[in-house]
């Protein structure tokens, strides 16, 4: 499968499933509180930050966070700089709820890869692309119901 044929099938499921939602919530069918889906956003440039903050709440569907370190023990997405993922990455058992956001370069690309990251965007990228990595990175997520490994304490 190539890339644009991926691209364009987050697209069109990503927002088919919003619009699932956001039907259901406006029949009633759906609490708003029971799909609520958390994200934070760890990154230093604060007007993208606050752009795809945005975008994200936007949907209806998103709690997010701009925060300056993420909580590992919260559900969900976590967006970092790549320059901050490193330390992150080796203490969390999920390193697919991981959006990072890097510098153009095979250096820092490998090293985000080994890590186990695969939701990787690049700090030119426009919030819209980002918008659709959280997405890819959500629909890796355990689903409703299942036990979530990443409601535990962090170890210091």
């Amino acid at each position: 499968m190539t890339l644009g044929l991926t691209v364009n099938r987050l697209i069109r499921d990503g927002l088919y499933a919003q619009w699932r939602l956001v039907s259901r919530l406006q029949s009633g069918r759906v609490s708003s509180a029971a799909i609520m889906k958390t994200v934070q956003l760890a990154i230093r440039d604060s007007d993208y930050a606050q752009s795809l903050r945005n975008l994200l709440l936007r949907d209806g569907t998103h709690r997010v966070y701009l925060v300056d370190q993420p909580n590992l023990r919260l559900d969900g997405v976590v967006v970092i700089d790549e320059n901050r993922f490193q330390n992150l990455a080796s203490l969390d058992t999920e390193p697919e709820r991981f959006v990072v956001v890097t510098r153009k370069g095979a250096d820092n690309l490998s090293r985000v890869w080994e890590a186990g990251i695969r939701h990787v965007v690049f700090e030119e990228d426009s919030p819209n692309t980002t918008q659709l990595a959280i997405i890819a990175a959500e629909l890796r997520l355990p689903r409703d119901g299942a036990v979530s490994k990443m409601a535990r304490p962090v170890e210091h």
